[in-house]
């Protein structure tokens, strides 16, 4: 039986079963309901595992409504378990785009959990996980606000927690790095790359001007440190907590380069670079590194281009990785990463061939997706701007083949000869296995070496031995890579993970499913 069939007969299985949940429900709703929508919220976390969102959102609509008729009745014993539907649905639909319900079905949650902490203290975790996650959904809906008012409840109950000694130093370290995302943005969000912000810049409240946002600066630097101990001491017995530890100081570097302290912001670049090589599974830990990657040669281009250039390749190289790994995953990082090292090679290298081939492939990519309509539109704009071709348009492959009169040569050419494509990324340049050591040469001088290398060797070898039967000299030619797979996270998982559960795929804030607010920061050139 093939791996297909043998999974299409599992999933057969597990809708019998809910089949013979909901008749029991029906012949006896007391007894029969809790089994019915437990199988059913159950079964709607193994689909939304593989991916079948729509199926698992039907799912947990029908376990809502189970245990919605059984609170009514008794609500001591089920209202834990709707608050916990509540909110399994909620972030199952801020995922497919449906903000406005996720947002009510969150606020219900966390007015269930409120009430159960107030008779029951040891619902504390509960409450303080269920902030966070409403947090982040009125961060990413731009109610900074209500988010930052809702993170800070949140990091102040964990750290009660963590205080009477029971543990939660993750969900600590967590609660500290969201608030400190939250502000050390201008309007209080998570930065999104500099494609996106040149897209829709983040406007500058008055609330954050002067030496509020200076206040607010520090207090982020501070919350990131206190993240990044935590994480580091985690990171000892459970190697996993090292990729938040990247994540941390790469969104440390965004904000000390955004507030002028350069040498400061790089360090801590090269610190998530560092961290991320020492990692026994890099696995979670490569998009924050190839973020790192990125703001730094986006801070050392004007000074030191060669690195910077390096540094690009490489964040683009795995980028593109971990998308041929997860189809429909890191489009826009992709997409960000050739913008940035189309605009270097542009205005610093003056190479426009390259630059328009890049600024292609990051159209093609944004236009696979209607959300990213906009940011294809600004990089048509900037094409426009340098006087290159509307990727738009569409170009034919090949012209005609011209036949050349027989009195003339007798032959057919084609009128336009293959175009040599330039190396996507340079020899020992990628994350997945270790990044380049400082002090590497450019990837102009290496091709000028490689080149002297080749004429040196056909001098000195036999004719008979330069090009096959041929016998004639030819110079070696750095071949393109193949497309290579790709994650994640969500984006590797970008949420934190609710308390004691953290060996399952990951949901919002605590939840499983996500991870809260893994959004590495871009420093923007």
């Amino acid at each position: 039986m093939t791996d297909g069939r043998r999974k299409t007969v599992q999933w057969d299985r597990e809708f019998e079963t809910i089949a013979l949940r909901r008749q029991e429900a029906a012949e006896n709703f007391t007894s029969g309901g809790p089994g019915a929508a437990a199988a059913c919220g159950d079964l709607a976390d193994r689909l939304r595992e593989a991916g079948r969102l729509s199926d698992a959102e039907a799912l947990y609509r029908e376990a809502l409504g189970l245990w919605r008729k059984l609170a009514l009745g008794r609500p001591g014993t089920w209202l834990p378990l709707l608050a916990e539907a509540c909110g399994d649905l909620a972030d199952l639909l801020s995922e497919t785009g449906q903000a406005g319900e996720a947002l009510s079905l969150s606020r219900e949650a966390l007015e269930l959990w409120r009430g159960l902490e107030k008779a029951d203290p040891s619902r504390r975790p509960d409450l303080a996980e269920n902030c966070g996650a409403l947090a982040d959904l009125l961060s990413d809906a731009g109610q900074a606000e209500e988010a930052e008012a809702l993170a800070r409840e949140s990091l102040g109950l964990w750290k009660t927690l963590a205080l009477e000694g029971r543990g939660w130093k993750a969900e600590l370290a967590d609660a500290s790095r969201f608030l400190a995302d939250l502000l050390s943005s201008a309007d209080g969000g998570i930065p999104s790359g500099p494609l996106a912000d040149a897209v829709s810049p983040a406007p500058v409240s008055a609330r954050n001007t002067g030496s509020r946002r200076d206040g607010r600066a520090k207090e982020a630097e501070r919350l990131y440190c206190e993240a990044l101990d935590l994480y580091r001491e985690l990171s000892k017995r459970i190697p996993r907590y090292g990729a938040d530890a990247v994540l941390v100081c790469n969104n440390l570097g965004t904000l000390l380069c955004g507030q002028g302290r350069r040498e400061a912001g790089e360090w801590f670049y090269r610190q998530a670079l560092d961290l991320h090589r020492k990692q026994p599974d890099r696995t979670d830990s490569i998009p924050f590194a190839a973020s790192a990657c990125g703001n730094l040669a986006g801070s050392l281009e004007a000074r030191l281009p060669g690195e910077a250039e390096r540094l690009y390749r490489a964040a683009l190289d795995a980028w593109r990785k971990l998308g041929g790994a997860e189809e429909g995953r890191y489009v826009r990082e992709t997409a960000d990463a050739s913008f940035r090292l189309a605009s270097f090679l542009y205005n610093v290298r003056g190479d426009g061939d390259e630059a328009e081939r890049l600024m292609r492939q990051a159209v093609s990519l944004l236009r696979r997706e209607p959300r990213y309509a906009e940011a294809a539109a600004h990089i048509r704009r900037v094409m426009a701007e340098w006087g290159l071709a509307d990727p738009i348009i569409e170009l034919p492959a090949a012209l005609p083949e011209t036949v050349i009169p027989a009195s003339l040569t007798g032959t057919v050419i084609p009128a336009v000869l293959p175009e040599t494509a330039a190396p996507a990324v340079l020899p020992g340049t990628s994350l997945f296995s270790t990044l380049p050591e400082e002090g590497a040469v450019s990837p102009a001088e290496a091709a000028a070496r490689t080149m002297a290398k080749a004429k040196t060797t056909a001098k000195k070898e036999p004719p008979a031995a330069r090009c096959g039967k041929s016998g004639k000299s030819c110079s070696r030619r750095m071949r393109k890579p193949g497309n290579l797979p790709r994650r994640d996270s969500t984006h590797g998982n970008r949420r934190g993970n609710r308390p004691g559960r953290r060996d399952r795929p990951a949901k919002r804030w605590a939840r499983p499913k996500k991870k809260q607010g893994r959004t590495p920061h871009t420093d923007a050139p």
